[in-house]
């Protein structure tokens, strides 16, 4: 023991529950103190628990099952924790580990573990999107892509611009269809994913070719090329499309010829693999000096 401080030890299960000496501790008023004053443990002294909460003369050490901020429900656009403690709710914020489990950054520990309730309440509004997940969600007109915790280093994730504007005339064009995207920087390839819903019960060119569009002016935006885009060929038919059910895959490539111009191939594809007859198309832009 260190001076006259009286040491205690706490421990916080995957519920977010705080126990001591097999008791749990439950009073609103002791929570919201204990959980405001936690921090990491830079005392040196029992490293083993990484969490301190000082209180006066004393310091309780915690060691969390996972991380010591869990969330135990999602109320009024904010995630609650500790009984009556609450940060505000960030969808495009969450990630999910390899086990599944859903998380949220949080004001200590980094990262906070959702309880099952809110992961299922969540699901619920979820689609797939690629390997990852796409959340529909109030307030996020392009929904919310949740990606996993161990990002791999050489995958970037784009969010759709905030405002989409018109190849020509370049005014405001809310009417398209919000993207987001993954780029490997390493191969020079863009991908994202077509939900099924954007079909409705049937595909139609109309909106295969919006979706290409829409693609084509997010990438121009994203990547800050000048050109405007003309000559757009399409060539798929109703006939090609009318059977598929299923999420979309496209892939833009983007070529790098010195010295002042990129060209974008874009190609779609079912999940599967298999191309979308005359779903490709390609592009040339000037990138700026």
């Amino acid at each position: 023991m260190r001076g006259t401080a009286r040491e205690y030890f706490y421990t916080i299960d995957l519920r977010g529950r705080l126990w001591h000496a097999g008791s749990e501790l439950s009073d609103a008023r002791f929570l919201r103190s204990f959980f405001q004053q936690l921090q990491p443990n830079t005392t040196g002294r029992h490293p083993e628990y990484p969490y301190i909460s000082p209180c006066g003369a004393e310091m309780n050490y915690v060691y969390p099952a996972d991380t010591p901020i869990v969330f135990q429900r999602l109320q009024e656009g904010c995630l609650w924790y500790a009984g009556e403690l609450s940060v505000p709710f960030a969808p495009q914020k969450l990630r999910f580990s390899a086990e599944g489990v859903l998380y949220h950054p949080a004001p200590v520990g980094v990262w906070g573990r959702l309880a099952p309730e809110i992961a299922l309440e969540l699901g619920q509004a979820a689609e797939p999107w690629g390997l990852y997940f796409l959340l529909r969600v109030p307030g996020h007109p392009c929904g919310a892509v949740v990606l996993p915790l161990d990002m791999l280093s050489d995958v970037q994730y784009m969010p759709p611009p905030h405002t989409f504007h018109c190849s020509q005339c370049r005014a405001p064009n809310p009417e398209l269809p919000c993207l987001h995207f993954l780029y490997f920087p390493n191969t020079l390839r863009v991908e994202t994913w077509l939900p099924p819903h954007w079909a409705s019960s049937a595909l139609t060119t109309d909106i295969l070719f919006t979706a290409v569009y829409s693609a084509l002016l997010q990438l121009q935006q994203l990547f800050k090329l000048s050109e405007k885009i003309r000559n757009l060929q399409f060539a798929t038919r109703s006939s090609d499309i009318a059977h598929v059910r299923e999420e979309l895959h496209l892939v833009a490539t983007l070529d790098l010829p010195p010295p002042t111009t990129t060209l974008i191939s874009i190609a779609i594809e079912t999940t599967n693999g298999k191309p979308i007859a005359g779903a490709e198309c390609a592009i040339a832009a000037a990138r700026p000096d």
